[in-house]
Protein backbone atom coordinates (compact mmCIF):
# COMPACT_ATOMS: atom_id res chain seq x y z
CA UNK A 1 0.00 0.00 0.00
CA UNK A 2 1.34 3.52 -1.14
CA UNK A 3 1.86 6.16 1.96
CA UNK A 4 -1.63 7.21 2.89
CA UNK A 5 -1.57 11.12 4.53
CA UNK A 6 -3.89 12.39 6.96
CA UNK A 7 -4.88 15.72 7.06
CA UNK A 8 -7.06 16.02 10.09
CA UNK A 9 -7.22 13.87 13.02
CA UNK A 10 -11.05 12.60 12.70
CA UNK A 11 -9.41 10.63 9.24
CA UNK A 12 -8.04 8.24 11.47
CA UNK A 13 -11.64 6.91 11.74
CA UNK A 14 -11.11 5.69 8.80
CA UNK A 15 -8.13 4.28 8.55
CA UNK A 16 -7.88 2.76 11.77
CA UNK A 17 -10.35 -0.31 10.36
CA UNK A 18 -8.03 -0.66 7.48
CA UNK A 19 -4.93 -1.16 9.88
CA UNK A 20 -6.65 -3.24 11.66
CA UNK A 21 -7.61 -5.40 9.23
CA UNK A 22 -11.54 -5.68 10.80
CA UNK A 23 -14.46 -3.58 12.12
CA UNK A 24 -13.57 -2.86 15.62
CA UNK A 25 -16.83 -2.97 17.48
CA UNK A 26 -16.31 -2.54 21.30
CA UNK A 27 -12.83 -1.39 21.10
CA UNK A 28 -10.64 1.66 22.37
CA UNK A 29 -7.71 2.53 20.00
CA UNK A 30 -4.42 4.29 20.21
CA UNK A 31 -2.79 5.40 17.15
CA UNK A 32 0.14 7.30 17.26
CA UNK A 33 0.39 9.86 14.52
CA UNK A 34 4.27 10.90 15.53
CA UNK A 35 6.19 11.42 12.46
CA UNK A 36 9.26 8.60 12.58
CA UNK A 37 11.09 8.53 9.45
CA UNK A 38 10.41 9.18 6.06
CA UNK A 39 8.92 6.62 3.58
CA UNK A 40 9.82 5.95 -0.08
CA UNK A 41 9.48 9.77 -1.14
CA UNK A 42 11.60 10.86 1.41
CA UNK A 43 8.59 12.48 3.42
CA UNK A 44 7.73 12.21 7.04
CA UNK A 45 6.05 9.59 7.90
CA UNK A 46 4.34 8.19 11.14
CA UNK A 47 5.01 4.45 11.91
CA UNK A 48 2.46 4.04 14.36
CA UNK A 49 2.56 1.88 17.35
CA UNK A 50 -0.89 1.23 17.63
CA UNK A 51 -2.91 -0.67 20.46
CA UNK A 52 -5.83 -2.13 20.25
CA UNK A 53 -8.58 -2.81 23.58
CA UNK A 54 -11.16 -5.20 23.26
CA UNK A 55 -13.34 -3.48 26.06
CA UNK A 56 -14.80 -7.18 26.49
CA UNK A 57 -11.64 -8.16 28.22
CA UNK A 58 -11.56 -5.25 30.88
CA UNK A 59 -12.15 -5.37 33.93
CA UNK A 60 -13.16 -1.53 34.95
CA UNK A 61 -12.23 1.59 33.32
CA UNK A 62 -8.79 1.70 35.10
CA UNK A 63 -7.07 -0.67 34.26
CA UNK A 64 -7.95 0.57 30.61
CA UNK A 65 -6.74 3.89 31.32
CA UNK A 66 -3.74 2.66 33.04
CA UNK A 67 -2.72 0.31 30.34
CA UNK A 68 -3.34 3.01 27.53
CA UNK A 69 -1.11 5.62 30.03
CA UNK A 70 1.43 2.77 29.82
CA UNK A 71 1.15 2.25 25.84
CA UNK A 72 1.47 5.88 25.08
CA UNK A 73 4.22 6.62 27.56
CA UNK A 74 6.38 3.11 26.37
CA UNK A 75 5.72 4.64 23.01
CA UNK A 76 6.96 7.92 23.52
CA UNK A 77 3.21 9.70 21.53
CA UNK A 78 3.24 12.76 21.40
CA UNK A 79 0.67 13.03 18.69
CA UNK A 80 -2.12 10.62 17.72
CA UNK A 81 -5.57 9.70 18.81
CA UNK A 82 -7.68 7.77 21.03
CA UNK A 83 -11.00 6.10 19.27
CA UNK A 84 -13.99 4.45 21.06
CA UNK A 85 -15.49 2.63 18.70
CA UNK A 86 -18.87 1.52 20.19
CA UNK A 87 -21.57 -0.64 17.90
CA UNK A 88 -25.00 -0.28 18.22
CA UNK A 89 -26.90 -1.48 20.63
CA UNK A 90 -23.58 -0.87 22.76
CA UNK A 91 -22.69 -4.14 24.90
CA UNK A 92 -21.91 -1.75 27.43
CA UNK A 93 -23.80 -1.37 30.48
CA UNK A 94 -25.40 1.60 32.37
CA UNK A 95 -23.27 4.53 32.22
CA UNK A 96 -20.07 2.50 31.36
CA UNK A 97 -19.78 4.12 28.04
CA UNK A 98 -19.86 7.70 29.89
CA UNK A 99 -17.19 6.70 32.35
CA UNK A 100 -14.64 5.34 28.98
CA UNK A 101 -15.98 9.07 26.76
CA UNK A 102 -14.43 10.64 30.53
CA UNK A 103 -11.15 8.71 30.91
CA UNK A 104 -10.11 9.35 27.24
CA UNK A 105 -10.86 13.15 28.10
CA UNK A 106 -8.93 12.95 30.82
CA UNK A 107 -5.85 10.77 29.15
CA UNK A 108 -5.76 13.54 26.36
CA UNK A 109 -5.31 16.17 29.29
CA UNK A 110 -2.36 14.21 31.10
CA UNK A 111 -0.39 12.53 27.90
CA UNK A 112 2.23 15.14 26.86
CA UNK A 113 1.71 16.66 22.90
CA UNK A 114 -1.31 16.74 20.99
CA UNK A 115 -3.94 13.64 21.68
CA UNK A 116 -7.36 14.10 20.07
CA UNK A 117 -10.19 11.72 20.87
CA UNK A 118 -13.03 10.33 19.56
CA UNK A 119 -16.28 7.80 19.77
CA UNK A 120 -17.24 6.04 16.68
CA UNK A 121 -20.64 4.36 16.02
CA UNK A 122 -22.45 3.09 12.89
CA UNK A 123 -24.77 6.58 12.64
CA UNK A 124 -22.02 8.90 13.75
CA UNK A 125 -19.01 10.09 14.98
CA UNK A 126 -18.18 12.81 17.40
CA UNK A 127 -15.50 14.35 18.92
CA UNK A 128 -15.21 14.04 22.65
CA UNK A 129 -14.31 17.93 23.43
CA UNK A 130 -17.33 18.43 21.53
CA UNK A 131 -19.60 16.11 22.80
CA UNK A 132 -22.88 17.39 21.62
CA UNK A 133 -21.73 17.79 18.02
CA UNK A 134 -22.48 14.40 16.37
CA UNK A 135 -21.14 13.83 12.65
CA UNK A 136 -22.54 11.55 10.05
CA UNK A 137 -19.33 9.57 8.17
CA UNK A 138 -20.43 11.26 5.06
CA UNK A 139 -17.48 13.57 4.30
CA UNK A 140 -15.55 10.71 5.66
CA UNK A 141 -16.12 8.33 3.38
CA UNK A 142 -15.90 11.00 0.80
CA UNK A 143 -12.21 11.93 1.68
CA UNK A 144 -8.69 11.68 -0.12
CA UNK A 145 -7.95 8.93 2.29
CA UNK A 146 -11.13 6.51 1.72
CA UNK A 147 -10.48 6.56 -1.81
CA UNK A 148 -6.93 5.68 -1.15
CA UNK A 149 -7.81 2.76 0.83
CA UNK A 150 -10.16 1.45 -1.57
CA UNK A 151 -8.27 1.99 -4.50
CA UNK A 152 -5.50 0.39 -2.64
CA UNK A 153 -7.77 -2.83 -2.35
CA UNK A 154 -7.70 -3.02 1.23
CA UNK A 155 -11.32 -4.01 2.65
CA UNK A 156 -11.52 -4.74 6.56
CA UNK A 157 -13.00 -8.17 7.49
CA UNK A 158 -16.42 -7.40 9.65
CA UNK A 159 -15.18 -9.52 12.54
CA UNK A 160 -11.46 -9.87 14.01
CA UNK A 161 -9.74 -13.00 12.65
CA UNK A 162 -9.56 -15.96 14.68
CA UNK A 163 -5.87 -15.73 17.26
CA UNK A 164 -5.37 -19.42 17.26
CA UNK A 165 -4.47 -22.16 14.52
CA UNK A 166 -7.19 -24.68 14.03
CA UNK A 167 -5.99 -27.90 13.36
CA UNK A 168 -6.35 -30.05 10.20
CA UNK A 169 -8.55 -33.44 10.73
CA UNK A 170 -6.84 -36.42 11.95
CA UNK A 171 -6.61 -37.84 8.85
CA UNK A 172 -4.70 -35.02 7.36
CA UNK A 173 -2.64 -35.17 10.04
CA UNK A 174 -1.68 -38.46 9.46
CA UNK A 175 -0.75 -37.34 6.26
CA UNK A 176 1.50 -35.16 7.11
CA UNK A 177 3.22 -36.74 9.58
CA UNK A 178 3.82 -39.95 7.47
CA UNK A 179 5.40 -37.73 5.01
CA UNK A 180 7.19 -35.67 7.53
CA UNK A 181 8.91 -39.23 8.21
CA UNK A 182 9.32 -40.41 5.01
CA UNK A 183 10.72 -37.07 4.06
CA UNK A 184 13.36 -37.15 7.32
CA UNK A 185 14.56 -40.37 6.26
CA UNK A 186 14.85 -39.70 2.58
CA UNK A 187 17.24 -37.11 3.53
CA UNK A 188 18.85 -38.49 6.22
CA UNK A 189 22.39 -37.42 5.02
CA UNK A 190 21.67 -34.00 4.50
CA UNK A 191 18.56 -32.41 6.67
CA UNK A 192 19.70 -29.09 6.38
CA UNK A 193 20.41 -28.76 2.68
CA UNK A 194 17.27 -30.54 1.75
CA UNK A 195 15.02 -28.55 3.96
CA UNK A 196 16.52 -25.30 2.76
CA UNK A 197 15.89 -26.63 -0.46
CA UNK A 198 12.19 -27.33 0.05
CA UNK A 199 11.43 -24.02 1.82
CA UNK A 200 12.92 -22.36 -0.96
CA UNK A 201 11.12 -23.53 -3.68
CA UNK A 202 7.79 -23.31 -1.30
CA UNK A 203 8.62 -19.01 -1.06
CA UNK A 204 9.16 -18.82 -4.52
CA UNK A 205 5.70 -20.10 -5.14
CA UNK A 206 4.27 -17.85 -2.50
CA UNK A 207 1.24 -15.44 -3.18
CA UNK A 208 -0.62 -12.79 -1.50
CA UNK A 209 -3.14 -14.97 -0.75
CA UNK A 210 -2.22 -19.00 0.59
CA UNK A 211 -5.45 -20.32 0.84
CA UNK A 212 -4.13 -24.17 1.38
CA UNK A 213 -0.88 -26.28 1.19
CA UNK A 214 -1.15 -30.28 0.30
CA UNK A 215 -1.20 -32.06 3.60
CA UNK A 216 2.30 -33.85 2.24
CA UNK A 217 4.35 -31.11 1.13
CA UNK A 218 2.89 -29.36 4.53
CA UNK A 219 4.48 -32.35 6.61
CA UNK A 220 7.95 -32.20 5.19
CA UNK A 221 7.82 -28.22 5.63
CA UNK A 222 7.59 -29.14 9.02
CA UNK A 223 10.06 -31.57 9.27
CA UNK A 224 12.28 -29.11 8.21
CA UNK A 225 10.95 -26.32 10.44
CA UNK A 226 12.76 -28.65 13.23
CA UNK A 227 16.26 -27.51 12.23
CA UNK A 228 17.33 -24.43 13.41
CA UNK A 229 19.40 -23.65 10.63
CA UNK A 230 16.07 -23.92 7.98
CA UNK A 231 13.74 -21.95 10.08
CA UNK A 232 16.35 -18.92 10.85
CA UNK A 233 17.30 -18.90 7.32
CA UNK A 234 13.49 -18.69 6.32
CA UNK A 235 12.91 -15.91 8.65
CA UNK A 236 16.29 -13.85 7.43
CA UNK A 237 14.07 -14.44 3.73
CA UNK A 238 11.03 -12.69 5.50
CA UNK A 239 12.70 -9.97 7.29
CA UNK A 240 15.52 -8.98 4.76
CA UNK A 241 14.50 -6.43 2.04
CA UNK A 242 15.90 -8.02 -0.66
CA UNK A 243 15.31 -11.42 0.15
CA UNK A 244 17.43 -14.65 0.87
CA UNK A 245 16.46 -17.22 -2.13
CA UNK A 246 17.22 -19.61 -2.80
CA UNK A 247 17.91 -20.13 1.17
CA UNK A 248 20.84 -22.92 0.20
CA UNK A 249 23.12 -20.65 -0.73
CA UNK A 250 23.29 -18.57 2.66
CA UNK A 251 26.34 -19.93 4.72
CA UNK A 252 25.77 -20.34 8.35
CA UNK A 253 28.78 -17.40 8.72
CA UNK A 254 26.66 -15.25 6.43
CA UNK A 255 23.46 -16.28 8.36
CA UNK A 256 24.55 -14.53 11.54
CA UNK A 257 25.97 -11.63 9.67
CA UNK A 258 22.86 -11.25 7.87
CA UNK A 259 20.41 -11.29 10.80
CA UNK A 260 22.22 -8.85 12.65
CA UNK A 261 22.58 -6.50 9.61
CA UNK A 262 18.64 -6.32 9.47
CA UNK A 263 17.97 -5.41 13.19
CA UNK A 264 17.63 -2.00 12.48
CA UNK A 265 15.90 -2.10 9.01
CA UNK A 266 11.95 -2.10 8.76
CA UNK A 267 10.24 -5.20 8.21
CA UNK A 268 8.76 -5.35 4.56
CA UNK A 269 5.17 -5.95 5.57
CA UNK A 270 3.63 -7.80 2.76
CA UNK A 271 6.40 -10.22 2.54
CA UNK A 272 6.39 -10.43 6.29
CA UNK A 273 2.08 -10.79 6.35
CA UNK A 274 2.41 -13.43 3.60
CA UNK A 275 5.48 -16.17 4.88
CA UNK A 276 3.76 -15.84 8.85
CA UNK A 277 0.42 -16.78 6.83
CA UNK A 278 2.64 -19.60 5.42
CA UNK A 279 3.60 -21.09 8.84
CA UNK A 280 0.02 -20.99 10.05
CA UNK A 281 -0.90 -23.00 7.26
CA UNK A 282 1.82 -25.20 8.48
CA UNK A 283 0.99 -25.32 11.84
CA UNK A 284 -2.34 -26.71 10.47
CA UNK A 285 -0.79 -29.62 9.76
CA UNK A 286 1.51 -30.13 12.61
CA UNK A 287 1.84 -32.76 15.40
CA UNK A 288 -0.16 -31.75 18.89
CA UNK A 289 3.67 -31.91 19.96
CA UNK A 290 5.17 -29.59 17.43
CA UNK A 291 6.12 -26.25 18.14
CA UNK A 292 8.54 -25.03 15.37
CA UNK A 293 5.77 -23.18 12.75
CA UNK A 294 3.77 -21.91 15.55
CA UNK A 295 7.31 -20.27 16.94
CA UNK A 296 8.16 -18.91 13.88
CA UNK A 297 4.90 -17.69 12.63
CA UNK A 298 4.92 -16.23 16.72
CA UNK A 299 8.33 -14.09 15.91
CA UNK A 300 7.09 -12.92 12.82
CA UNK A 301 3.92 -11.16 14.21
CA UNK A 302 6.25 -9.96 17.11
CA UNK A 303 8.81 -8.76 14.75
CA UNK A 304 5.55 -6.87 13.09
CA UNK A 305 4.10 -5.28 16.46
CA UNK A 306 1.05 -7.82 16.02
CA UNK A 307 1.90 -8.36 19.86
CA UNK A 308 -1.80 -10.32 20.36
CA UNK A 309 -1.44 -12.42 17.89
CA UNK A 310 2.23 -13.42 19.05
CA UNK A 311 0.94 -14.04 22.18
CA UNK A 312 -1.54 -16.19 20.73
CA UNK A 313 1.41 -18.14 18.39
CA UNK A 314 3.54 -18.20 21.29
CA UNK A 315 0.93 -19.75 24.18
CA UNK A 316 -0.05 -22.65 21.48
CA UNK A 317 3.29 -23.40 20.57
CA UNK A 318 4.03 -23.96 24.93
CA UNK A 319 0.90 -26.06 25.10
CA UNK A 320 2.58 -28.52 21.90
CA UNK A 321 6.26 -28.33 23.75
CA UNK A 322 6.37 -26.57 26.91
CA UNK A 323 10.35 -25.60 27.14
CA UNK A 324 10.55 -24.51 23.15
CA UNK A 325 13.18 -21.64 23.36
CA UNK A 326 11.76 -19.40 20.70
CA UNK A 327 8.53 -19.52 22.23
CA UNK A 328 9.41 -18.70 25.60
CA UNK A 329 11.94 -16.01 24.55
CA UNK A 330 8.96 -14.39 22.74
CA UNK A 331 6.24 -14.52 25.68
CA UNK A 332 9.17 -13.32 28.08
CA UNK A 333 9.71 -10.30 26.14
CA UNK A 334 6.17 -9.27 25.04
CA UNK A 335 5.01 -9.89 28.67
CA UNK A 336 7.98 -7.08 29.31
CA UNK A 337 6.73 -4.89 26.45
CA UNK A 338 9.96 -5.77 24.48
CA UNK A 339 9.71 -3.80 21.04
CA UNK A 340 12.01 -5.55 18.49
CA UNK A 341 14.92 -3.67 17.65
CA UNK A 342 13.65 -1.56 14.50
CA UNK A 343 10.92 -0.39 16.70
CA UNK A 344 12.83 0.25 19.33
CA UNK A 345 15.43 2.29 17.53
CA UNK A 346 12.54 4.34 15.42
CA UNK A 347 10.68 5.27 18.68
CA UNK A 348 14.24 6.76 20.24
CA UNK A 349 14.47 9.05 17.04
Amino acid sequence: MNTITLRTFEESLILIPHLLGYQPRHHVILLSLDHRGSDSTGRAACIGPMVAVDLTQVEDIATLSNALREAAHRCRVTCGVLAFFDAEPSHLSGGAHIEVESSLRSLCEDLPGQIRAFRARPSGWVDLERPDDVRGWEVLEASEVAAALVFAGSSPQEFPPPTLVACKSEQELEVARLAGLRWVDTNSHELELAGCRLWTELLEMLDASISDVAAGLAGEANAALALDGVRDRVLLHALSPGGALPLESVTREALTSRLSEIMYLRPAARKCTIVRNLFDECAAYAQPDDPHALGASAYLAWWMGSNTLAAARAHQALEAEPLHNLALLLAESISSSVLPPWAEHALSG
